[in-house]
């Protein structure tokens, strides 16, 4: 279990500081220019985001899952499915470019937007695909390390363009990918012990083709009610009050980014465990009870102390955001849950059924939002933000008999919170799995 939690702490380093990295350029648009501003550069970000998640397929965690299971064939699986994100980059260059030229020209700094966003995602895709042989392989130090070498870069790029020159502050984001592109190349193939050599293979390609294109449906829905509450919200009620509810989800997605990175770190053992069931839903219960503990002391202090560190990180009151902030957080309780439970749908091939709840709940969420965000406004929007994860990561498993036993396993989850002595006491069990 030692290498588990090791691999853990290594990811959740990483991925904290490549959040705060985010934040950092965040606060400084809002600082250096203004929330109109603000509202703009997430508009387009959210877009960015939602073209990538149509055109990269959403295959990672299915070439993470087939390396757990053949980690000899770790190049060819690599190498076919970097030659479809590859392409997919492209087209996502493509279409992101000539939405933003017929919808988007009246938002300032839009074509700086689009350089930035282009950029950045093309060189991550290539440091994507190393990362997924870490993941496998439960190696995560490595990535850290990356990350974390490439944030000097990063953080020294960024206070430049803060202190001399403003206008670099937006391609501060393209060059930390840029430097951690270079970073992972170096380390993965002259420090890494189990490096491969990349080989592409036209059978496995087509392979994840098939799946990503049932995948292009649940990623799909997925940014759709992640991303289209901020795209709505520019159309209905301006870029300010982008500005507002963005400025606010970029303090709780930093905290519901952990639950895909716990999530992922225990991954590979969920794929081991898959042929013993009571065991693996043993396990995903007593994580689950465990994070349920963390969501709910984050989402109390964030609740109480919200609006200051949006003051202290802003420089000024936030009132409205901080409203924001106080309901958006709590939608972490079934994000995480959610995060969990579709790391075991992956490992037992349900993929269909990950696809389903995603679309259940993205309809539900442009429908109430078309309803509410006129009349609300950003608070609006994080309610049914908050709605729509429930749907999603907890009441679908009530209607679908063969998956039933999460929806029992989660309320367990949930009751089990009540009892901390009973969740020590099963430790001695979990500890067990991880020496099988």
């Amino acid at each position: 279990m030692k290498k588990y939690l090791f691999n853990l702490i290594w990811m959740l380093a990483d991925r904290l500081l490549m959040l705060v990295f985010q934040l950092y350029i965040f606060v400084s648009i809002k600082r250096l220019y203004d929330l109109e501003t603000l509202g703009g550069w997430s508009t387009i970000n959210n877009l960015s985001q939602l073209l990538m998640s149509l055109f990269m397929l959403g295959i990672d965690v299915v070439v993470v899952k087939r390396i757990v299971e053949s980690k000899e064939r770790a190049g060819v699986e690599i190498g076919s499915a970097i030659t479809i994100q590859f392409f997919g980059a492209i087209a996502y260059s493509l279409f992101f470019w000539l939405i933003i030229k017929a919808f988007y020209q009246d938002i300032a700094h839009v074509n700086t937007y689009f350089i930035v966003f282009v950029i950045a995602n093309f060189f991550s895709i290539f440091s994507k695909t190393i990362f997924w042989h870490y993941s496998a392989l439960v190696e995560s130090k490595f990535r850290a390390i990356t990350i974390m070498l490439s944030m000097v870069f990063g953080f020294g790029f960024s206070f430049f363009a803060n202190l001399q020159w403003p206008e670099l502050i937006f391609f501060s984001f393209a060059f930390y990918y840029f430097v951690q592109f270079l970073v992972a190349v170096v380390i993965y193939f002259f420090c890494f012990d189990k490096r491969v050599l990349w080989s592409y293979d036209k059978a496995i390609t087509k392979s994840y083709l098939i799946v990503g294109a049932k995948l292009i449906i649940s990623t799909l829905s997925v940014a759709i009610f992640v991303q289209v509450d901020s795209l709505m919200l520019e159309k209905f009620s301006g870029v300010k009050e982008v500005g507002v509810f963005n400025a606010a989800l970029k303090i709780s997605t930093i905290w519901f980014f952990m639950a895909g990175v716990i999530a992922s770190a225990f991954f590979p053992k969920i794929i081991q465990l898959k042929s013993r069931k009571s065991d693996c839903l043993f396990l995903l219960q007593w994580m689950i009870t465990l994070v349920i503990y963390l969501t709910l002391f984050a989402s109390i202090f964030i609740t109480f102390f919200g609006g200051d560190i949006l003051q202290i990180l802003y420089g000024e009151p936030m009132v409205a955001s901080a409203k924001v902030l106080s309901i958006h957080i709590w939608s972490s309780l079934f994000v995480f849950m959610g995060a969990f439970s579709s790391k075991w749908l992956y490992a037992n091939d349900e993929i269909n059924l990950d696809i389903y709840k995603t679309v259940v709940a993205a309809v539900f969420n442009v429908a109430l939002n078309l309803l509410v965000i006129p009349a609300y406004g950003a608070v609006g929007a994080s309610v049914v933000s908050l709605a729509s994860y429930f749907i999603a990561n907890f009441l679908f498993f009530l209607f679908i008999r063969r998956v039933r036993s999460i929806f029992v396993l989660q309320c367990k989850a949930l009751l089990a919170v009540f009892n901390p002595l009973g969740v020590i006491r099963d430790y001695r069990k979990i500890k067990c799995l991880f020496q099988s």
